[in-house]
């Protein structure tokens, strides 16, 4: 599959991550991030099959952020993560909440 350009639709990018980067199954992407194998066949094509309708941003969001997860092999637990990766990482964090 070719690199989607940056400026191409995210699904095109999300189809590219799962088998050109990861190199993972939908099956194996689903059972990693708790999205069905139809979800994401259906996020993949831009469109959900049964209302023709584009995916919802929001729903974007909650993949992308479980995709990422998946990247990056985090480990979270709602009072501490952890990131244990076998491959280089760039990472910039800032902290936008208030305590």
């Amino acid at each position: 599959m070719e690199r989607p350009l940056e400026s191409e639709p995210e699904h095109l990018k999300c189809r590219y991550w799962r088998s050109e980067i990861v190199k993972m199954t939908k099956a194996q992407v689903a059972q990693l991030t708790g999205f069905s194998v139809s979800s994401i066949t259906d996020i993949e094509n831009g469109e959900n099959r049964s209302t023709k309708k584009a995916i919802d941003k929001q729903v974007m969001k909650r993949y992308r952020m479980a995709c990422a997860s998946v990247s990056l092999a985090a480990d979270f637990t709602w009072l501490d993560i952890s990131l244990d990766t076998d491959m280089p990482v760039k990472m910039r964090m800032s902290m936008w909440m208030r305590r």
